[in-house]
């Protein structure tokens, strides 16, 4: 029988583990790998660097550049509002308020997932290349 488990850490650990696939895939069968699979690992390379680039940026960057770096972000959390709406528009219950956060950690997880397991193939090719 299959069976769903309806809670966040669960899904959760589905977007890492869908994501450490997409890297394990990426050296087992390349061709099989398209850019949409490596989206979320683009996002999360994304969101860290909007770190360096609020502390770095604040002394070395315009303001109005800042601000379009962070056009992205921004638009990935209103079409998030706009999912959420929908949502609450077919099922009002308060738990729908959160649902931006969860497509955020999910995504993010994704991609974590996928960097993580890339950077643990090119460490593992790289150590048998020494021996």
């Amino acid at each position: 029988n299959y069976i769903i488990n309806y809670n966040l850490k669960s899904l959760y650990k589905y977007g890492l583990n869908n994501g450490v696939w997409n890297g394990k895939t990426l050296f087992i069968s390349p061709d099989a790998m398209r850019l949409f699979h490596f989206v979320p690992a683009i996002f999360v390379a994304y969101v860290a660097s909007l770190f360096v680039i609020n502390v770095l940026g604040y002394f070395f960057i315009p303001m109005k550049l800042i601000l379009i770096y962070h056009l992205p972000i921004m638009i990935y959390f209103v079409l998030g509002l706009n999912e959420t709406l929908k949502a609450y528009k077919q099922n009002p219950i308060i738990y729908t308020s959160a649902l931006p956060f969860i497509f955020f950690k999910f995504h993010f997880l994704y991609g974590l997932g996928t960097i993580k397991e890339i950077l643990r193939n090119i460490y593992l090719k790289l150590t048998f290349l020494k021996k």
